[in-house]
């Protein structure tokens, strides 16, 4: 009676090993293979996003501008030292430029 309760939780044992090794892709998870194109930076639609359409990368009629914007803030992985950091801002066309807070400068 013992070997055949011993013998049971081995094999209970050996079924839970293998069904946890066991993956398998999860409809959440789908394979994603690049495409055959040669450019390794291509990736197949998942499903899950819609391409971008072509009329996005025509020129616009009314572009905007990106500007530079400096900031001082302080390096937080470090020491804390002060750094100053930078951003880039797309302002559309129209908007009007207002002065920058105090302790940042703006160039365009």
């Amino acid at each position: 009676m013992r070997d055949t309760i011993l013998i049971l939780l081995t094999a209970a044992l050996l079924l839970t090993v293998l069904v946890g090794c066991s993956r398998q892709p999860t409809p959440s998870e789908p394979d994603i293979e690049p495409d055959k194109t040669g450019d390794e930076t291509t990736m197949a639609q998942t499903g899950w996003t819609t391409a971008v359409p072509s009329a996005y990368f025509e020129p616009s009629d009314h572009p905007g501008t990106v500007s530079r914007l400096d900031y001082e803030s302080e390096d937080y992985v470090r020491d804390g030292a002060a750094v100053t950091k930078t951003a880039y801002v797309y302002t559309p066309t129209g908007t009007t430029q207002r002065t920058p807070r105090p302790g940042t400068t703006s160039s365009t």
